[in-house]
């Protein structure tokens, strides 16, 4: 499948058959001493990996053509001996077995940050100099269709370590999320095209690497508590106070808060 080359590099395969979730990995995980190779099958994963020896391998456990377990099992035989780590969002026994056979880690969707975190560590890179201070700004996706309420959550969370990019509709937020990597997503519920729970919904189904919040003038108490209770980092009944908004999303991408 695609492949992502920089000179020298290391080589993750990513086997995924879910294109969203696929694309957001390959976002998450691009650095530039990591060259990303993708499967969406567990026979393009074994033809991928016998080809090309990757030192990593990110893995789902439901694969079509042949199971993510199978291909695990192969590849802890390779002679190239990669770091493999295992993920799923249904079958928890599975991944305890595959730690117990020698997986290098395993995580269960919808996973977070730290699934970076394993992949570099699995490549023998430092995942903490990744994203030291002075490189990349944190990305904020605010997803709201009134321009003034957005351009007024742009001034308060926009800063010098966070970077704002906006939608004003659900279709185009999941779009952007395709494209580009977040490290938190800001969501009106109510919103043209597509609503902001029916988008809530989809992301987390997708096991977005990032955080959602939420936000409503008009859905009430109860649908911002069952969005909490379907994962939401946190849910704001507008008007709502700035100050616990600036806080609440700047500790949502681990951000300081800010001072002055």
């Amino acid at each position: 499948m695609e492949s992502d080359r920089e000179p020298g590099s290391l080589r993750l395969l990513i086997v995924e058959d879910d294109p969203g979730t696929l694309e957001l990995l390959r976002t998450l995980l691009a650095h530039p001493r990591v060259e990303i190779l993708c499967a969406a099958d567990g026979e393009a994963a074994l033809e991928l990996a016998w080809r090309t020896k990757p030192a990593a391998v990110l893995l789902d456990l439901s694969l079509p053509k042949r199971n993510g377990f199978e291909v695990f099992l192969e590849l802890r035989r390779a002679s190239f001996g990669p770091k493999i780590v295992l993920f799923t969002g249904a079958m928890p026994d599975v991944l305890s077995l595959g730690k117990g056979l020698g997986a290098y880690g395993c995580l269960t969707k919808p996973f977070g940050p730290e699934i970076r975190d394993l992949a570099l560590k699995a490549l023998g890179l430092d995942a903490g100099a990744a994203s030291a201070p002075g490189q990349a700004k944190k990305r904020l996706l605010i997803v709201e269709d009134d321009r003034d309420t957005l351009a007024a959550l742009r001034d308060l969370l926009e800063a010098e370590d966070v970077e704002v990019e906006t939608a004003q509709n659900g279709i185009e937020a999941l779009k952007k999320v395709g494209r580009g990597r977040f490290d938190a997503a800001l969501i009106d519920v109510r919103l043209p095209l597509l609503d902001g729970i029916e988008l809530f919904s989809r992301l987390r189904a997708s096991a977005v690497p990032f955080p959602l919040l939420v936000m409503s003038a008009v859905a009430g108490p109860a649908v911002l508590e069952h969005a909490r209770e379907l994962g939401a980092y946190a849910a704001f009944e507008k008007p709502f106070d700035t100050d616990a908004v600036e806080r609440t999303v700047r500790a949502a991408m681990r951000l300081p808060g800010r001072t002055g």
